[in-house]
């Protein structure tokens, strides 16, 4: 837990202004914007996403970081690119598991500590959202998904499932309805 407040506080600092001015709605939309804290299982990382926005095109991107627990290096990009990553979680195995657009829907993947390796372990018609859950012993995620429409085009609602995944070589695996 203070590993957490370190990060929060580091994070809550007042910084420097780059200009004496007032600040705008540009610098509000430009700001980079941290959230989702997620320590490892071992304590000596915090992964986090870190969101930024294009002010010209309105266009976000976010990405996961981690930096060290104990504040010693500076954050570095985990898991990244021109598509979105958000909700990391940590297994108990010391991988990570997110959810991305990175290959069109958002859907769930897991990735090495170190970021390599990121498999994808959904593929669900109409994507999945967050909250997603590990099981303890990192065999399980659990998530919530929405059910594509009908054939009246009406939504049947949200879907909470679990989804089972290899150890070390999780593979793409289609959900299927209740």
């Amino acid at each position: 837990m203070r590993p957490l407040l370190l990060f929060c506080a580091v994070l809550a600092l007042p910084m420097p202004a780059a200009a004496a001015r007032p600040m705008t709605i540009q610098d509000l939309l430009g700001a980079v914007r941290v959230a989702d804290p997620q320590i490892s299982p071992d304590g000596k990382l915090v992964a986090f996403v870190r969101t930024t926005t294009d002010v010209a095109s309105g266009k976000r991107n976010a990405d996961i970081w981690v930096v060290s627990a104990d504040g010693s290096g500076a954050a570095r990009l985990l898991v990244g690119g021109e598509k979105t990553e958000n909700t990391p979680r940590w297994a108990p195995d010391g991988r990570l598991a997110f959810i991305s657009n990175r290959d069109g829907e958002m859907q769930i993947y897991v990735a090495d500590a170190d970021g390599r390796n990121v498999k994808q372990v959904t593929n669900i018609v109409a994507g999945v959202q967050p909250p997603m859950v590990i099981s303890p012993d990192s065999a399980a995620i659990a998530r919530s998904a929405s059910s594509p429409p009908n054939r009246w085009g009406l939504s049947s609602g949200a879907t909470t499932g679990v989804l089972r995944a290899a150890r070390r070589a999780p593979r793409a695996t289609r959900s299927s309805r209740p």
